[in-house]
C-alpha cells in the first residue's frame, strides 16, 4: 500500500493551520489525501486558507482546554500537530511586565499541554493516534535545563558540530516540502550564527546548542534542538538568536544579555 493511500484513511488536527509553518504543515498533509483540520485563533485568515486548501477548520482559542477535548472526541484523529503559539513580545527586560514577559510561556505551554492531554485521554478511543509536537515543544523545552548545584560558568566551551551533519539537524526542524529554499544558519562557537546557505522561501533554520541565556541554569553541552520559523519569525526572531550568540561568543557574562551595548 503507497504512503498517500495509507493517508487517504487518515485524519489530521494541526494547531496554527492558518499561516507560517502550520500553513504548510495542513497543505502538505491535504495535498497526500489526508483530511485535515485546520484551527486557529483567527476566524477570517483561517477561513481563507482553509477554503483555498479545501480543509476542514474550526477558529478557537487553540489553549482552550473545551476545544480540544471536543475536537478529539468528534474528529478521533490519527495526528495532532500543534503548531500554533504567541508572537512574542520583542523589548529589553526592564521594559516587560510580568504578564507581558509570560505571554508566550503561558500560551504556547498551556496549548501544548492541553492537546497532549486530551490525546493521551482519548487515545484508547482513536487508537494508533500519532502525537507530533512540532515548535510550540520548544517553549517548553527552553525552560526545562538542570538547575541548581552547579556553579554557572561565564565563557564555556562548545565544540563546533561538523557542518552536513548541524545542517541535516537544522533542517529536520522543517517538513520536507520546504527545506531546499530554506536559509541554513551554522553556529560557529567563536563568532556565533552563520549563514551556511541562503534560501529564497522565507523560512531560516538552526540548531540551539546551548541555555547560555538563561544564567538559572547550570551550563550544558549537550543540548541539540533544531529549530525553524516562517518568514515573520525569521525577521523578528533570528536577530535574538543570534545577537545572544554573537554575545557569548564574545565572553558576555549571561546576565548582562539583555541590555544594550
Amino acid at each position: 500500500m503507497t504512503e498517500t493511500a495509507t493517508l487517504q484513511s487518515q485524519t489530521a488536527i494541526v494547531t496554527g493551520g492558518s499561516r507560517g509553518l502550520g500553513r504548510g504543515i495542513v497543505e502538505a498533509l491535504a495535498t497526500r489525501k489526508m483530511r485535515v483540520v485546520a484551527v486557529a485563533g483567527g476566524a477570517a485568515s483561517l477561513e481563507a486558507a482553509a477554503k483555498e486548501m479545501r480543509v476542514d477548520h474550526l477558529a478557537a482559542d487553540v489553549a482552550d482546554e473545551l476545544t480540544a477535548g471536543r475536537l478529539m472526541q468528534d474528529v478521533r484523529p490519527d495526528l495532532i500537530v500543534p503548531s500554533a503559539g504567541a508572537s512574542a513580545l520583542l523589548r529589553p527586560l526592564h521594559q516587560h511586565s510580568w504578564e507581558t514577559s509570560s505571554q508566550n510561556r503561558e500560551v504556547d505551554a498551556k496549548a501544548t499541554y492541553v492537546w497532549l492531554r486530551n490525546a493521551l485521554l482519548f487515545m484508547n478511543l482513536a487508537s494508533h493516534a500519532a502525537i507530533f509536537l512540532l515548535l510550540a515543544c520548544m517553549s517548553c523545552l527552553a525552560q526545562t535545563g538542570k538547575t541548581g548545584g552547579g556553579k554557572h560558568t561565564l565563557s564555556p566551551k562548545l565544540e563546533k558540530m561538523p557542518e552536513s551533519l548541524e545542517a541535516r539537524l537544522a533542517l529536520s526542524a522543517l517538513p520536507p516540502h520546504l527545506r531546499d529554499g530554506a536559509t541554513i544558519y551554522l553556529l560557529d562557537p567563536d563568532k556565533g550564527y552563520v549563514v551556511n546557505r541562503k534560501g529564497a522561501n522565507g523560512f531560516s533554520c538552526f540548531v540551539m546548542r546551548t541555555e547560555w541565556m538563561w544564567p538559572q541554569f547550570a551550563f550544558r553541552d549537550d543540548i541539540f534542538v533544531p529549530i525553524s520559523y516562517d518568514e515573520e519569525g525569521s525577521a523578528k526572531m533570528m536577530p535574538v538568536w543570534m545577537d545572544a550568540a554573537q554575545m557569548r561568543a564574545r565572553g558576555c557574562p549571561p546576565n548582562k544579555s539583555t541590555k544594550r551595548s
